[in-house]
Parts: C-alpha cells; sequence; structure tokens
C-alpha cells in the first residue's frame, strides 16, 4: 500500500542547519563479540573486510545465511579485547544466533546487551555540542568521549551532513548533558532521515532484498578482494550481472501534501507502476512559496532510472530529483 506520512515542521530544518537535534535510537541495540581470534571468525563471517576496523575507523557490513539471504545490517566498532555490533533491534536475536552458528572450534561470547543504547546526534553543531578526544572526520570513523571513556562516538551521518551516534550503556548516556539539543521522537527522526535520503532497516528494504540492491557497495559494506564468508558465493555472482539491476533512490518532487504516492513509468503504450515508495515525508522549506517539497526512497530498477523523463510520480508529476542512495561523506 502506498504511504502518508504528516509533514514535518519546518523547525526541525532550521535546527539541523544552525545547531543540532538527538533521538534515542530504540530500533537499534548492541550485540558483543569476544574471546581469542573472535575477528578471525568474523571475517569469514561477514561482507566486509575485518581488516579495516581499527580502534579508530568503524565499519559497516552485512551478516548473510550460507545462501546470501540478508540476516541484517551491521556497524562494528573495535573496543579492544571486544567487538561493538549496532544492528536493528529487530533482527538481534537473528544476528546472535547467526554469529554463534559456525562458531565451532572457537572460545566466543556473543550476546544481546540490553543495558546499552545509541543516541542520535544530527545537525550542523553535532560534533561542536559533545567534547570528544579527537574530531570525526570520516565516515564510520570512532573515538570515545572525553570525560566518559566507555561511550564512543561514531561517525554516520543520517538526517543531516554531519552527525554521530553516541553508543554506551544507558546509565551511562544519561549522565551526558544534551539539553542543549532538542530532543526529537523516533517518528520524526525517520522522516528526516529519508528527507536526507538514508534508506532504514527494515522500512526501507529487508531480509527479502538482496543484499546488493540495498546499496551495499554505496554504503561501503562489503569487501570483493578479502577471503571466503558466508553468501559470498551469492554476492560475487550479482555483482558481475549485467541486467535487471536494482538499487534503492532518493526522489523529490513537488504535489499536494495529502496524496498518496507510486512511481509510475510513463511510456507511449500505458503507464505502468514501477515501484511503491517505502518511506514518504514531505515539508514547506519556504514558507513564503508555499512550496510542498516532497521526499521518498524507493526501490527502482537501474535501466528504468536511466531514462528519468519517463517517471511519474502517481502518473502525473514531475520527479524533480532522482539520486541513487549512498554513504554522505561530508
Amino acid at each position: 500500500m502506498p504511504i502518508h506520512s504528516v509533514p514535518l515542521e519546518t523547525s526541525w530544518l532550521e535546527t539541523l542547519n544552525n545547531g543540532a537535534l538527538h533521538c534515542l535510537r530504540e530500533d537499534l541495540s548492541i550485540v558483543k563479540i569476544s574471546g581469542e581470534n573472535h575477528r578471525q571468525y568474523l571475517q569469514g563471517q561477514l561482507t566486509q573486510d575485518l581488516s579495516k576496523l581499527t580502534p579508530d575507523q568503524g565499519i559497516y557490513s552485512l551478516i548473510l545465511t550460507p545462501q546470501g539471504k540478508v540476516i541484517a545490517p551491521l556497524w562494528l566498532i573495535d573496543a579492544g579485547s571486544e567487538t561493538i555490533i549496532v544492528t536493528p533491534t529487530c533482527q538481534a536475536i537473528a544476528v546472535v544466533e547467526r554469529l554463534r552458528q559456525f562458531s565451532l572450534g572457537y572460545t566466543l561470547r556473543i550476546g544481546w546487551v540490553r543495558s546499552m543504547a545509541i543516541y542520535a546526534i544530527q545537525g550542523s553543531q553535532s560534533d561542536q555540542r559533545i567534547a570528544l578526544h579527537q574530531p570525526l572526520l570520516h565516515p564510520y570513523q570512532t573515538t570515545t568521549l572525553k570525560h566518559h571513556n566507555n561511550i564512543y562516538a561514531f561517525k554516520i551521518n543520517e538526517a543531516a551532513n554531519n552527525g554521530l551516534w553516541l553508543i554506551g550503556n544507558l546509565s551511562d548516556l544519561e549522565t551526558i548533558n544534551l539539553s542543549a539539543l532538542p530532543s526529537i521522537d523516533h517518528a520524526t527522526f525517520m522522516q528526516l532521515c529519508t528527507r536526507f535520503g538514508t534508506p532504514n532497516f527494515p522500512t526501507d528494504w529487508d531480509q527479502q532484498t538482496a543484499a546488493l540492491y540495498a546499496n551495499l557497495i554505496e554504503y561501503h559494506g562489503v569487501s570483493f578482494t578479502k577471503g571466503c564468508y558466508t553468501g559470498q558465493e551469492i554476492i560475487s555472482r550479482m555483482q558481475w550481472r549485467v541486467t535487471n539491476k536494482k538499487h534503492l533512490y532518493h526522489l523529490t518532487w513537488y504535489a499536494d501534501p495529502s496524496e498518496a504516492f507510486v512511481v509510475d513509468s510513463i511510456t507511449q503504450e500505458s503507464p505502468v507502476t514501477v515501484a511503491i515508495l517505502t518511506s514518504h515525508t514531505s515539508m514547506v522549506e519556504d514558507e513564503r512559496a508555499g512550496d510542498h517539497h516532497h521526499y521518498g526512497i524507493a526501490l527502482l530498477a537501474d535501466d528504468l532510472v536511466h531514462r528519468p523523463e519517463q517517471l511519474r510520480i502517481n502518473q502525473t508529476v514531475l520527479i524533480h530529483s532522482l539520486h541513487r542512495c549512498q554513504l554522505d561523506s561530508r
């Protein structure tokens, strides 16, 4: 079914442009893995190369079934003798079970740490409002807080061109003074992510989505040069596929705010619905002009995107811009 959403308040855009906001990410959870050679074990389980994981640099990866199906996205942090893994809460148990599946011969501790949590800080002043040991300049870069060495900061731009996660025990996170940063509810935060062009699991893609269709390359989540890992054969086969490739795309258009939206391909024969927006939001970005800007994310075939003049929203509305969702490197 096409989706509806309440228009965003313009004040949130002003906050992102001139300050920062924060949101408790209850949709994300922490899994920890430790033990001798646990990184070696992870190297054979994940799509990304674990040699890229350092105390100053995190990584993004997927964990797959032996058949190459997605279980969940993962963001990894080097925490010394253990590795911190951020994953969607809805898949935390599945991630733990999958990581334990092939661990015979290793002495590992793997578990969902329910006492830990994640705050998302997004906005132009994100890193200036938090006392970090070192500046975060690159995607997935990590550091700790100056006065809280047990809290990690992870560079990730989700709703603005500057942002980070704070990761630690909830009791420790609650001691950080975030009173100067407006708090935002999860639903509104997800709308701001849609406006920025950040797809969300499992809203915009899920376990049924082929890994490379979820923009795995664009988000630096796969290595094609590392050794074997579970599900690698399927990923390699899809990488060399020439036809029927798909990706998640970010669309913008102008329309009445009350409509529900689908993406149609308009040809000389007849209009055909080619995608239903998985996320949508809207905002009056220029109150003087009153223009209602709409933003959405959809899984589209690449060959359709190469002919954007044929695409419409609800058969009639021109698409203003269309871009493949990818890692924001600012």
